[in-house]
């Protein structure tokens, strides 16, 4: 039954009531488990999680170069999985592991893979928080923010899938979840950072200090991922929305071998992020970061209009469900396009 390692006591289980098992979200992912990580060693260890890069300056051709266009998929594998992606990508949103699972009904296989089964863990985020500067819910399983940078991010865990999952949200995540006009005006305190990282972004003024935490955060739960019973870690994948995909691009071509990233309407990064990130990782790209966007939305083409911008990897264009209506509906709103999508675009 030990399944699971998350430092170094050997794993205990308490027999739960009926009253605890309800209360499972709030007592730790696996209710009374507890669990051990990896030992920082290999490819992933302290000195060399973080992928230091010279000091060099992209210019706009090599930046043109850095995304390719890609066709949307049409298997229903990859449109099962990009589905649930985007209900990931969007649960700093809605908070609603429910979302998750109705997207995993989609071209669902006969027999049970667990690809939606996601949860969040406080343990995980009570790890590597501090690391970054972060302050942790204690509502919401693993859930962590910073007022000050507007970053806000969710440790998500699959034990079936041994493998884990850092969001980041987007502007407007904070606190409280809820549609676009009722975060925007409980999380005001966070739209406001968010709002001044996204401007810096796009207008190259640096790096914004929420890229950064972002790095850190990922080097951190790199270091200290869970492993099964045998030692391996689990994998690691980043997701993002919006200016979260930025960050979600931004961090994980930044650790040393890059990771993958599913970035959805994410924000395009500025020469001055593109050029912090080694040469070599961003030759990878287009093996680890897939974006996918709406069509005609404005977030993910600011680049047409402002120089120095660029996606990393493959960029894949939705169409969208229906005729233009609002840039909300396009941006906002991109998890109903991609179901709709998904749902008819099957071979």
């Amino acid at each position: 039954m030990d399944r699971f390692r998350l430092g170094r006591k050997t794993a205990q289980y308490k027999p739960l009531s009926e009253k605890e098992t309800d209360k499972s979200q709030k007592s730790g992912l696996f209710g009374r488990w507890k669990i051990k990580t990896s030992q920082p060693k290999g490819k992933y260890s302290p000195e060399k999680t973080v992928k230091q890069s010279k000091t060099y300056s992209l210019k706009q051709r090599e930046i043109r170069k850095l995304a390719v266009n890609t066709p949307p998929p049409t298997d229903p594998k990859t449109l099962r999985s990009m589905a649930i992606d985007a209900q990931l990508a969007a649960y700093p949103y809605h908070r609603s592991m429910e979302k998750v699972r109705a997207a995993g009904d989609i071209h669902k296989p006969e027999k049970e893979d667990f690809a939606a089964h996601w949860k969040g863990s406080s343990e995980l985020a009570e790890l590597i928080a501090s690391d970054a500067g972060l302050t942790i819910s204690s509502e919401e399983p693993g859930f962590m923010y910073d007022r000050e940078t507007g970053l806000t991010a969710y440790a998500l865990i699959n034990p079936n899938l041994n493998e884990v999952r850092l969001v980041f949200g987007g502007t407007t995540s904070g606190l409280t979840a809820g549609e676009f006009l009722k975060r925007s005006r409980k999380n005001i305190k966070f739209s406001g950072k968010q709002w001044k990282a996204n401007i810096k972004n796009a207008l190259g003024r640096g790096i914004p200090d929420s890229f950064i935490q972002a790095k850190k955060l990922t080097a951190s739960l790199l270091e200290k991922m869970p492993a099964t019973p045998e030692g391996k870690p689990f994998t690691l994948k980043l997701n993002g929305h919006s200016k979260g995909g930025a960050e979600a691009n931004y961090a994980a071509l930044s650790m040393d071998p890059p990771l993958e990233a599913v970035c959805f309407s994410s924000s395009e990064l500025s020469r001055a992020a593109l050029s912090d990130i080694p040469r070599e990782n961003l030759l990878r790209a287009k093996e680890k970061i897939t974006h996918y966007s709406i069509s005609k939305d404005l977030v993910s083409n600011a680049g047409r209009l402002l120089r120095g911008l660029a996606h990393t990897g493959k960029v894949i264009t939705i169409p969208a469900k229906h005729a233009y209506n609002s840039f909300l509906d396009r941006h906002d709103k991109f998890t109903r396009h991609i179901e709709h999508y998904a749902k008819n675009a099957a071979q």
